[in-house]
């Protein structure tokens, strides 16, 4: 069975994005609606479907404009109002070009295994056509009902750049409760980890996380019994590894003389005492953070090294030493 199309007139509609569109019906072909099976196809199935659900609103991508006109008549035929209609751009990658499955298309359970936030991503498809004319970036759900308006919609075809959604959700992490940070954190890191433990690493690397997921790889030193990495890390620019070794045996018998232990006077003592050394702070903080994260970037090493405690990080030096 098919859709008799009128083999004149025209088919006229008002798109909220694009504005009025019409179609010559002579240059429409009727559609098949039930195959010879009688198993219906997408097009009756699709209005059908839309009018017992009370849709009002068809919110779709534009390569589905050419069946536009085929619906409208179907929904006259049948003597239902037809809803609005509204075409979106489909995204492209940076460069131009089809976006891939790495590159963004993908499902939105898909973002969650990431480690993106709901909150992000609406704000970042939000503003991919769509701009609220003001310098706000970041919107609740209720700011988003309120401001946007698809008559505003642009029909250039966005660029879908996930360096800007990691900033959106960078943004969502950060702000956070740290409970809640630590309960998404929690499956991409060790089960077997202390509640109190992976609370600190957590919190320490709440403000350079991207993703959730992300914790896994930032954090990962932290439930390392052994960190590896090449002897070479430890050398600051022009230092030789005689010279890292001595600083690196020096700054081991300072910290093992602590009596406290915290962030604050682990800053203020070490630098106190670099200062009185004539080192550098990079002579003596760069080999400090290697040996404690095994990584060329991290949190601060007085950070770090509260986190991990006096003894484990007197290992760790210890250690780096005999690397040298």
């Amino acid at each position: 069975m098919r859709l008799n199309i009128p083999e004149t007139g025209v088919v006229r509609f008002t798109d909220l994005v694009r504005g009025e569109i019409e179609f010559k019906c002579e240059e429409l072909d009727d559609q098949i609606l039930l195959k010879s099976d009688n198993f219906p196809t997408y097009h009756l199935a699709n209005v059908v479907d839309d009018h017992a659900a009370e849709i009002t609103h068809v919110i779709r991508g534009e390569e589905w404009i050419p069946s536009t006109p085929k619906h409208i008549l179907l929904y006259q035929a049948f003597g239902w109002e037809p809803p609005v209609f509204a075409h979106l751009s489909l995204f492209i990658k940076k460069g131009g070009g089809k976006l891939s499955k790495r590159e963004g298309a993908t499902s939105l359970l898909e973002y969650k295994r990431l480690g993106y936030l709901p909150e992000a991503v609406v704000n970042f498809i939000a503003f991919l056509g769509w701009n609220p004319k003001t310098e706000q970036e970041f919107f609740s759900m209720d700011e988003l009902v309120a401001a946007f308006d698809l008559t505003q919609v642009n029909t250039a075809n966005p660029i879908f750049d996930t360096e800007k959604l990691d900033w959106y959700n960078g943004h969502y992490l950060r702000e956070l409760p740290l409970a809640k940070l630590v309960e998404l954190c929690k499956p991409y890191l060790p089960t077997t980890a202390d509640e109190s433990y992976v609370t600190k690493v957590v919190q320490l690397e709440q403000e350079r996380l991207k993703k959730y997921s992300d914790i896994t790889e930032l954090t990962d030193y932290f439930f390392s019994e052994t960190l590896n990495y090449e002897p070479a890390l430890l050398i600051w620019k022009k230092t030789t590894p005689a010279a890292a070794k001595i600083i690196l045996q020096a700054l081991l018998e300072k910290i093992t003389a602590l009596k406290t232990w915290t962030v604050a006077d682990l800053e203020a003592e070490i630098l106190a005492w670099i200062e009185q050394s004539g080192y550098g702070n990079g002579d003596v903080l760069w080999p400090m953070r290697a040996a404690l994260t095994g990584k060329k970037a991290s949190p601060s090493p007085f950070a770090v090294a509260a986190v991990l405690g006096q003894l484990k990080t007197i290992d760790r030096i210890q250690r780096a030493i005999s690397l040298l």
